[in-house]
């Protein structure tokens, strides 16, 4: 008997599993690791079964999520593969089937539940539908171009072959090194055309042009892994692009690079200890300046600054 009975009205009821840092778009296949013992019984009863599950996205990071920790989409996905590792953890391979709505989170047989109703895929031939897929997916080849580290050819591909608005947006977000609060924004939203239109990736591609560009004037960024792409943009704009005479073309051939950390205002010493110094200088620091309280030590959000233009900087 399948767990997910599927009425006309396409409602259905599966083992649920909430999710942290990780989102899972339709028609991508993506593997995750299983600790908590809650994950496991609602996994070993998708297995037990039609291999069906309920992927929820939680809004915190608490082992014990409320259904109000619990965003009101999530993604039904096949379970692939299940390896049980030596610790008791499994790992997990997961195919996203669709997107539906959370009704109800309930226990049954102290197994965590959720009742949804499925979210049906965008019709491709909608007015515009297919010249607005079009245009993203030119925008995404560009901007794969001008990555120092190349998107893998799977990715690209299953972008550019891509049949459907719904997958479309799948594909490119699962490809993008976006943080996942901007990936759940895209899988909340209902309306895909929206989805395509808002900033999903003409933004990033125009930050990488201008990235690309100040390379070839021999202007070379780092430390920008604090910011988001918006965020760097802005800061380009406001800080470097509007100096007329920090982008003149580079006569003398001279390198220049522009540390995005800043200066030494409280501000940039700050983000410097917090996402970039390793512990011997946070020592060094604390011991120069034994009356300051030094911030944690993070990793950054994003991981931008691994694909950035060198120095030895080829634009052919």
């Amino acid at each position: 008997m399948k767990l997910a009975r599927l009425r006309p009205d396409d409602r259905g009821e599966l083992p649920l599993i909430p999710l942290r840092e990780l989102v899972v778009f339709p028609h991508n296949v993506i593997p995750f690791f299983v600790g908590r013992p809650g994950s496991l019984k609602a996994l070993n009863a998708a297995t037990s079964s039609d291999r069906e599950i309920f992927l929820a996205f939680q809004k915190s990071a608490s082992d014990d999520p409320s259904p109000e920790d619990i965003h009101p989409i999530g993604t039904v996905a096949r379970v692939v593969q299940v390896l049980k590792l030596p610790d008791g953890n499994m790992r997990v391979l997961v195919e996203g089937r669709y997107r539906a709505r959370l009704k109800k989170i309930h226990q049954k047989k102290d197994v965590t539940w959720g009742s949804f109703k499925k979210i049906p895929d965008t019709d491709s031939n909608l007015p515009g539908m297919n010249a607005l897929m079009q245009t993203v997916k030119d925008d995404f080849e560009a901007y794969a171009k001008l990555r120092k580290k190349k998107l893998p050819k799977e990715a690209i591909a299953n972008v550019v072959k891509s049949d459907g608005p719904d997958k479309l947006v799948g594909h490119i977000c699962s490809s993008l090194e976006i943080d996942t609060d901007q990936k759940i924004k895209f899988l909340l939203e209902t309306d895909v055309k929206s989805r395509l239109e808002e900033d999903l990736i003409h933004p990033i591609w125009k930050l990488w042009q201008v990235i690309h560009k100040l390379a070839e004037l021999c202007i070379f960024l780092s430390h920008t892994d604090h910011l988001s792409d918006c965020e760097l943009y802005a800061k380009l704009w406001d800080d470097t692009l509007r100096e007329e005479e920090t982008v003149l073309p580079n006569e003398m051939a001279m390198d220049c690079f522009i540390d995005v950390l800043g200066d030494c205002c409280d501000e940039g010493r700050d983000l410097a200890l917090r996402y970039c110094d390793n512990e011997w200088e946070r020592e060094e620091w604390a011991a120069l300046y034994p009356e300051m309280t030094l911030p944690p030590s993070e990793k950054p959000p994003f991981s931008r600054d691994k694909d950035l233009p060198q120095r030895d900087y080829n634009p052919n």
